[in-house]
C-alpha cells in the first residue's frame, strides 16, 4: 500500500492551512499508512524528502504554493536517482499557497483538491525543468518579472495582502526602475539575435505570479518548453501589455506581436553583461548565467478524483 507523506509549509497562504490540514489529514487516511511533515524554512522540503527513509512505495504531497512543490520536486529528482527496482516514489499537492498556478494545467478551483479526494488518484506523467541544479515543475522567467517576484515576497508580508494584489503592488512597483537588459539566447543550441528583453519565460505550464498566463499552449508532459520573449517597451505600452498578458492574448492581439519573440525546445541558455534575475516557480535567485533544461517525463504525478 502506498504511504502518503504530506510536507507541510506552515507559512503557506499566510499560515491559514496548517490548523485545517493538521485536523483533515488524519482524518482522512485513518487506518492508513502517511506522515506529516512541517517545514521550517527555505529549503527545508528538499533537504526532508532527499533524506525521508525508504519505505516501499511513498507519495510526497506538497502542500504549498508552487514554491513548496518545486523544493519537494526537488528533493524528489535527487531521491529517485538512486532509485533502483520497483515503482519510484511519486509527487502529488495541497495547494495552499497565495497563486496556486501549477494546478491551473489540470483544473481551474483548487477545491477537488483535498486530503480524502487523494484517497482514490489518478496518475499523469510530468516534465520537468532543471535550472543550475534546481527543479521546477511549472515556470522559470527571467528580467522584469523576476524582480517583480522578488518584491511580491515583501508586499506578501503585508496583512491582508492577497498573492494577486501582492503582484500587481511589485508591478507597479518594479515599474519605477529602469526597464529592460540585453540577453544572448540559446534554444536547443541554437544562437536567437542578441536583444534587449524586458523579460522572457521557459514555461512548462501555462500560467504564474496568481493567473498571468504567459504561455497558454504549454503542457505539462508534452516533452518541451514554450519560450516567449518580451521585448522592451514603453512604460505606457506596458499598460495595455499587462491586461493581454494576464489574459493570455498577447500572442495574438496585433498590436503586442511587434514585442513577441517565442520559440520551442527542450534546453535555453542566457548570458548577460549584468546578473541575471529570475525565478523558478517563484523562488527568486541570481546568476551571471542562466541554463534551463527538460527532463521529459520525469515524476508520477497524482491527481484527485
Amino acid at each position: 500500500m502506498r504511504k502518503y507523506v504530506f510536507v507541510i509549509n506552515p507559512a503557506a497562504g499566510q499560515g491559514g492551512h496548517n490548523e485545517p490540514l493538521g485536523r483533515d489529514i488524519p482524518r482522512a487516511f485513518e487506518g492508513k499508512p502517511y506522515d506529516i511533515y512541517r517545514t521550517s524554512g527555505p529549503g527545508d522540503a528538499m533537504k526532508f524528502v532527499m533524506e525521508y527513509p525508504r519505505d516501499g512505495s511513498v507519495c510526497f504531497v506538497s502542500c504549498g504554493g508552487d514554491g513548496t512543490l518545486s523544493e519537494t520536486a526537488t528533493g524528489l529528482m535527487n531521491r529517485n536517482k538512486d532509485h533502483t527496482g520497483g515503482e519510484p516514489d511519486c509527487l502529488s499537492c495541497l495547494p495552499c499557497g497565495s497563486g496556486n498556478d501549477f494546478i491551473r494545467n489540470f483544473t481551474s478551483s483548487p477545491e477537488p483538491w483535498t486530503p480524502a479526494n487523494l484517497q482514490n488518484p489518478y496518475t499523469t506523467v510530468i516534465d520537468v525543468y532543471r535550472v543550475n541544479g534546481r527543479y521546477g515543475c511549472n515556470i522559470c522567467n527571467f528580467g522584469f518579472d523576476a524582480r517583480v517576484a522578488s518584491d511580491m515576497v515583501r508586499f506578501k508580508r503585508w496583512k491582508g495582502v492577497s498573492g494577486s494584489a501582492a503582484y500587481n503592488l511589485a508591478v507597479v512597483s518594479s515599474l519605477l526602475r529602469p526597464l529592460g537588459q540585453r540577453y544572448t539566447i540559446h534554444v536547443d543550441g541554437q544562437a536567437l539575435p542578441p536583444e534587449t528583453l524586458l523579460l522572457g519565460v521557459a514555461a512548462n505550464g501555462t500560467s504564474y505570479g496568481g493567473g498571468f498566463t504567459p504561455a497558454p499552449m504549454a503542457q505539462t508532459g508534452d516533452g518541451r518548453l514554450e519560450f516567449i520573449f518580451i521585448r522592451k517597451m514603453s512604460r505606457l505600452t506596458i499598460g495595455a501589455f499587462i491586461g493581454a498578458y494576464k489574459r493570455g492574448t498577447h500572442l495574438t492581439e496585433p498590436k503586442m506581436i511587434p514585442y513577441i519573440a517565442a520559440a520551442s525546445g527542450q534546453t535555453m541558455e542566457i548570458t548577460s553583461d549584468k546578473p541575471i534575475t529570475y525565478s523558478i516557480d517563484g523562488d527568486v535567485f541570481s546568476s551571471d548565467k542562466l541554463t534551463v533544461e527538460l527532463i521529459p517525463s520525469a515524476l508520477n504525478f497524482l491527481l484527485p478524483r
